[in-house]
């Protein structure tokens, strides 16, 4: 296979990278994506509270590989303009109106009913809203810089333009998310070193930050889209989880790929839904007729790629009356209370991307050589 621009310049021997799927992502996972020539990556969320917490799981990978890795950080500011502070501040009026809440009651009822779950009175307003803590980008960067990562990259934003500046400095490079051609721009002129194109076949939140509706572009109509505008290194996210895709992406103008669906069954993946993904995979009428996904906003109101679920269904039809998050995340946590930690449970929603039905049950290793090796 050819070196793409995107290898060449964070030093892998694959066009790879690993997704940063929090949940699934386990230090033998980085590790393991890094020995076999991918670009490992560490989901921190919204960041780590100390330095000891950074030192640990960076040195945890560290002592299965010296291969390039990274660190992926959700990006949160709530005293920035598109901040938190300002979506809930904006959303109140609308949230507790007399002509939004009702159909969204009257929708969630039977499901309440079933888990034995009171009605809260959502006329008032909750004490407090379950909101991320702002990114403390100064300690992030530091101690990236103190461990000599590859990389930082960026969800849900872009960072302060001082963060990719000081990381360049020091020799880190940066990735961005993009969802449209817009956002690409976007990360191009913030000065990335690359962009990943997150497609509308992608699993978990939508990354996109410069609209409010999901892209409705699959993820090879967005690399041909992004072909003529972003100069930077492309990197294709969603769907992607065989050689013919993966050939099809670095045609189509791509410089490298992300797997993410594709390794949930991996020995290596701490995924708590892997038992009830293999045990679907398994049943014959699967074979016939996959579970469909749906991007929804049902139960958190961000829109997420998940397994159809009786409340994804329920709420479809009402999508423009869900709350955004993370005001709906407060009024649905005590629903999600009763079957967070079980997956079998039917309202469960299991994050996974358009094409789940890919993931293989074997050591990241055999699965990246699998899909990279049949492009050759």
């Amino acid at each position: 296979m050819r070196r793409t621009d995107f290898a060449s310049k964070f030093h892998v021997d694959l066009p790879v990278m690993q997704a940063p799927m929090w949940g699934a992502v386990s230090v033998e996972m980085v590790a393991a994506a890094a020995e076999a020539g991918a670009l490992g990556c560490i989901p921190l969320g919204y960041g780590v509270d100390t330095e000891e917490e950074f030192d640990d799981v960076v040195g945890n990978v560290r002592m299965f590989t010296s291969k390039p890795f990274g660190v992926n950080l959700l990006v949160h500011d709530p005293e920035g303009d598109q901040g938190v502070t300002q979506l809930i501040t904006a959303e109140k009026p609308a949230l507790y109106s007399a002509d939004r809440m009702p159909s969204i009651r009257r929708l969630m009822k039977p499901f309440r009913d079933a888990l034995d779950v009171a009605e809260e009175d959502w006329e008032a307003e909750p004490e407090t809203y379950e909101t991320p803590r702002k990114t403390h980008w100064e300690n992030h960067v530091a101690w990236a810089i103190k461990h000599k990562l590859t990389f930082m990259s960026f969800t849900y934003g872009l960072p302060p333009p001082w963060v990719v500046t000081k990381l360049h400095a020091e020799g880190v490079r940066t990735i961005g998310t993009a969802c449209s051609v817009e956002e690409a721009l976007a990360v191009q002129e913030a000065g990335m070193t690359a962009v990943v194109l997150s497609g509308l076949e992608a699993g978990g939140a939508s990354p996109q930050f410069l609209a409010e509706n999901p892209s409705q572009l699959g993820v090879f109509g967005l690399v041909a889209a992004c072909e003529k505008y972003i100069k930077i290194p492309t990197i294709a996210a969603g769907g992607i989880g065989t050689p013919k895709a993966v050939k099809a992406a670095l045609a189509l103008g791509a410089s490298g790929v992300v797997l993410g669906s594709a390794l949930l069954l991996s020995y290596e993946s701490v995924w708590k839904s892997k038992a009830y993904l293999l045990a679907l995979l398994a049943n014959p009428a699967q074979q016939l007729a996959p579970r469909p996904t749906i991007i929804t906003r049902a139960y958190t109101g961000k829109a997420t790629r998940i397994l159809t679920t009786p409340i994804a269904e329920a709420l479809v039809t009402a999508d423009e009356s869900i709350p955004h998050w993370p005001l709906h995340d407060t009024l649905m946590a005590d629903i999600r209370a009763h079957f967070k930690d079980d997956p079998k449970h039917e309202y469960y929603p299991h994050s996974v991307g358009g094409c789940y039905m890919l993931a293989q049950k074997r050591s990241v290793r055999d699965i990246i050589y699998s899909i990279v090796e049949g492009t050759s």
